[in-house]
């Protein structure tokens, strides 16, 4: 009774109203605010919206017409879901247009905003054209249909449930035939006009993988796989992802010499926690970069840093690097085997780089620029720092005091070296974490050695670990955060003083070195760093060398004799270049136009593209099915939103439809899956009851529609948990 009078007030009425229409205004100011402030973005989100609507429009536009072609009552077309901003409908000799009707009511249930275009041959409609506030989908809604529950029945002849079965599976399966016909058609065109790619093109070969085992090197081109020329590496990263376990792909490779050879692969399985976070299987290459280096977006705030470091080092945003040491290169894998030598190479010279600039007025320049060279932990596969050399670890060293932390509150200060944490001598990187953790809130004795005024001094310090506060998104979605004191870690590799020694490849002679051990010789010549630890035992592989050390109390020098195995597997340090807070140059990606040269070419590379694409979303959903593929590389609408914003920002217009041309495929093969609420699925309902000669009952047919509601749900809510995460985390 209480509702009834108030909807019968009519101050209430307008006080709801000026409610609705002060909210109503209030978005609009915000988002004139945005526009004004952020006019690039506004219009890459407006590109997105209009790509993702495009398929959407496109799948329904199907049912719609198939719906009128065979005599089904239409009652309205939508875009989008949720409440409806704008409506059209024919009217008796004009358009009757509706804004905001769930929000902008009067009285009598009519919408406040609501006009009458005339229109003097106009005859009345049956369907009013919607658009939805929440841009994610759409739906045709037709005489007599339910999403949820059982048709209704109807005496209305062009009601959806009394058409004969075979028309209503025209009008079901119309919409993801749409897609795979636009699909086609935007692919065709795009290979008509050229689109860019990645080539399949080896950048980076990862160790004790398919490909690295297989002696494919960075710069090898695949010139086939399994007999398909013309691939991208695109082509490629999915043939290694949906290939059965046992299966093996045949790949033609030319090597950087020229010579070509076949290889039988067969993708390797995640083995790494990064790996298994992904959730693909593997053939152990990443796609190849090109010598320019990236053309970096100078106003967003977030680049400041990479900008400011390539200036330090004397680059430019589209400078090409075209020398290296003097010497012409022309590939990047060139470029990284001077950058990022082998573990086992020798301390090099400082690197010289020769960049080509283009000015805007066109003039090229060309600039030296010098890089010098760090020892530092060489990164292994298993992506676990392994700072060794046979099994010695140096002595942890303070790089950096986070503000606010614990370790900046206590007075540890960058290049500390760490000689006791708790009741831990000269702990290891892993020991020091683990001790963090279990002494959460805890006051912990730190012993470091500090230089002051040009002395060597120990200082004993207390610090108490706690945990660092994150986003309320990392708490929900991402790892509980561990206890740390807020410091980053390097090592002391300036002096020989080895803080741990752990058994490797049975050299027990070498692990028996107490903690602290400071080595003097090895094969009698004289260590003054870790640089000299690392050039001895590289030049003795395969032979014994006799190791001289000292132990912390100064007692006298005592010896032992190892081997040093001949592979470089021991080896956890190398040399990289000094780039300082940014690990790698960031180079644009390779990229080749992939283009069709006569229509007849460019309706077969559609086609083909086409093809793969409901081929890869089906054997993708097989693949989670058969726990061959984790259900964690699977996207839903926030992360397809986020990439095609990526696409939108980052690549060209080619590119852009290209990617949505994929979009449109893969949503037709997942609407055509045999799950209930899905096209899919209502098509076997139809077979059933063909087969059947009567209707499924319509008990069941509720069952079966609630039961798929739940499954759809449960999967859009599981893909955008992992969405939103891969989105917290970087990942998208």
């Amino acid at each position: 009774m209480i509702d009834q009078k108030n909807d019968n007030n009519p101050d209430s009425h307008k006080k709801k109203g000026k409610f609705s229409n002060a909210v109503i205004l209030a978005a609009c100011v915000a988002l004139a605010i945005f526009i004004s402030k952020n006019p690039q973005r506004f219009y890459n989100i407006l590109l997105v919206i209009v790509g993702f609507g495009g398929v959407i429009f496109v799948h329904e536009l199907g049912h719609f017409a198939a719906a009128k072609a065979v005599g089904i009552m239409v009652e309205a077309f939508a875009i989008g879901f949720g409440p409806i901003f704008l409506g059209i409908k024919k009217v008796a000799g004009g358009f009757q247009i509706r804004l905001l009707p769930n929000i902008l009511h009067s009285r009598d249930g009519k919408s406040d905003l609501a006009l009458f275009v005339p229109w003097s041959s106009a005859r009345p409609g049956e369907t009013e054209y919607q658009l939805r506030l929440i841009p994610l989908g759409g739906f045709v809604k037709m005489l007599g249909q339910e999403d949820i529950g059982a048709d209704k029945d109807s005496d209305d002849p062009r009601a959806f449930g009394n058409k004969a079965v075979w028309k209503r599976a025209i009008v079901i399966s119309a919409g993801v035939t749409m897609n795979v016909i636009c699909g086609a058609i935007v692919f065709v065109i795009v290979f008509a006009r050229g689109v860019e790619l990645p080539p399949a093109v080896v950048g980076a070969v990862l160790p004790d993988k398919p490909a690295a085992r297989a002696g494919i090197s960075s710069g090898d081109e695949i010139i086939s796989i399994n007999g398909k020329e013309n691939i991208s590496f695109t082509d490629l990263m999915i043939a290694s992802i949906f290939a059965d376990k046992g299966e093996k792909l045949a790949l033609k490779v030319r090597h950087t010499d020229g010579n070509i050879k076949t290889y039988q692969l067969e993708p390797q399985d995640p083995q790494t926690d990064v790996e298994k976070s992904k959730g693909i299987r593997m053939l152990g290459i990443t796609p190849a970069e090109s010598l320019t280096i990236a053309d970096i977006d100078r106003n967003n705030p977030d680049n400041t840093v990479l900008l400011g470091n390539l200036e330090k080092l004397g680059l430019q945003p589209n400078d090409e690097i075209i020398e290296v040491n003097n010497q012409k290169i022309a590939r990047n894998d060139q470029l990284t085997q001077v950058l990022y030598p082998e573990p086992d190479t020798l301390k090099p010279e400082t690197i010289t780089l020769t960049a080509s600039r283009t000015s805007a007025s066109a003039a090229v320049t060309r600039h030296a620029i010098e890089i010098p060279m760090d020892f530092t932990v060489y990164p292994r596969v298993s992506g676990k720092m392994q700072a060794t050399l046979l099994g010695m670890t140096p002595r942890l060293k303070i790089s950096s005091v986070l503000t606010g932390r614990p370790a900046q509150k206590a007075g540890l200060l960058i290049n500390d070296v760490i000689l006791q944490f708790g009741t831990i001598n000269n702990p290891t990187l892993e020991e020091l974490q683990e001790y963090c953790a279990n002494h959460n809130n805890q006051s912990v004795k730190v012993v470091v050695q500090r230089i002051e005024n040009d002395s060597v001094t120990r200082k004993t310090l207390e610090v108490t670990p706690d945990k660092a506060k994150s986003s309320g998104l990392k708490n929900i979605f991402g790892k509980a955060p561990k206890p740390t004191i807020g410091i980053q870690i390097a090592w002391d590799t300036a002096t020989p003083v080895v803080a741990h020694c752990r058994e490797l490849d049975k050299q027990k002679p070498l692990a028996s070195l107490p903690r602290g051990s400071h080595i003097t010789t090895i094969a009698n010549e004289t260590v003054n760093d870790w640089i000299d630890i690392h050039r001895l035992l590289c030049q003795h592989k395969g032979r014994k060398v006799a190791v001289q050390y000292r132990t912390i109390d100064e007692q006298p020098t005592q010896s032992l004799t190892i081997t040093v195995p001949d592979t470089n597997e021991w080896i956890g340090f190398a040399f990289r270049p000094a780039l300082g807070e940014v690990p790698f140059l960031p180079f644009k990606p390779l990229m080749k136009q992939y283009k069709g040269n006569t229509w007849t070419e460019s309706l077969r590379m559609g086609a083909d593209q086409t093809y793969i694409f409901i081929a890869q979303t089906y054997l993708m959903f097989r693949g989670m099915f058969k726990g061959t593929v984790s259900a964690k590389t699977a996207s839903g609408p926030v992360g397809i939103l986020k990439m095609s914003y990526n696409v939108v920002e980052q690549r060209t217009g080619s590119y852009y439809f290209y990617f949505m041309a994929i979009i449109s495929v893969c949503i037709a093969v997942f609407n055509f899956l045999p799950l209930p609420i899905l096209d899919g699925g209502l098509i076997v309902l139809l077979l059933v009851e063909k087969i059947k000669g009567a209707p499924v009952s319509i008990r069941t047919q509720e069952f079966l529609n609630y039961a798929g509601l739940a499954l759809i749900g449960g999967l859009f809510l599981f893909v955008t948990y992992n969405d939103i995460v891969k989105l917290v985390t970087g990942q998208l």
